[in-house]
């Protein structure tokens, strides 16, 4: 099973926590790393120690300029980083070898086996993905710059945290060189950046998934349920209020992701 990330020095001492709940609920993965020079530079040792011989680490070393191609205009999603780019070169960065493979965000955590994601039939899909929690349609919160007319706004969007790739469909349709001409056509009006450039060139090109593989905790409350409640078998903390910081809401999902990152034996930053 190939399982990719994405990131910059941003996010990237938070990536073991990730891979740690992948590997202690999956075998035989071999990790994709898509990283700037700096990012990698922070988080390399720990994965060596970390991973060992539970998977095989592959590094696909991103260029710096790549960063530049913008982040979100709104001020309440600044916790976005630049280096959520970074995905939209996976695809085109893996050998050929690579038919398939599942990206996901750093801020999630795996609760189970991925098999029955993994051999889900992408057909002519580019991705598999699940709806976005909040923004369930293209048309949701006014839709993404450059909604054009013949783009249904009632038509489903989907979260880019979790994304089954498809990466000869994806060089087909170039996705690549279409998302990043989006992000320089929209850099002064950007929301969700990469997320709705993905949308706009994906547009009915994308198959949906069930929300178990995606479970969006975007806005945490201290009631939200259980990590693993219902057959969830992936979590995204999709909002600016991530497990690894101290006053995050969930208290149950806070000590199941500690109890993940003491495990590996992570150095955290903890917010």
């Amino acid at each position: 099973m190939d399982v990719a990330f994405a990131f910059d020095a941003t996010y990237a001492s938070y990536l073991p926590g990730a891979v740690e709940s992948v590997l202690r609920t999956n075998t035989q993965v071999e990790l994709w790393l898509a990283a700037t020079p700096a990012a990698v530079s922070v988080v390399e040792k720990q994965l060596v120690r970390q991973v060992s011989t539970r998977a095989a680490i592959h590094y696909l070393i991103m260029d710096e300029s790549r960063l530049q191609l913008g982040t979100s205009v709104l001020a309440e999603l600044s916790y976005i980083s630049a280096g959520a780019n970074l995905r939209l070169f996976l695809a085109d960065a893996m050998p050929a070898h690579v038919t398939r493979f599942l990206y996901l965000d750093i801020d999630v955590l795996v609760h189970a086996d991925l098999s029955p994601l993994w051999h889900v039939p992408l057909g002519d899909a580019v991705v598999g993905a699940v709806r976005d929690r909040g923004t369930p349609f293209m048309g949701s919160h006014g839709g993404p710059p450059g909604l054009s007319a013949d783009l249904d706004p009632a038509s489903p969007y989907f979260n880019s945290g979790v994304l089954l790739v498809n990466p000869a469909q994806w060089r087909r349709r170039d996705i690549t060189r279409r998302c990043i001409d989006y992000l320089v056509r929209y850099r002064d009006r950007l929301r969700y950046p990469d997320q709705d450039g993905l949308n706009i060139v994906c547009y009915g090109a994308w198959l949906e998934l069930d929300d178990t593989w995606n479970y969006q905790y975007a806005r945490p409350g201290p009631d939200e349920p259980r990590p693993c409640r219902d057959g969830i078998r992936i979590t995204h903390y999709a909002g600016n209020r991530k497990p690894w910081d101290a006053d995050f809401p969930a208290e149950e999902h806070r000590r199941r992701y500690l109890e993940i990152v003491d495990h590996a034996n992570v150095r955290l930053i903890r917010r």
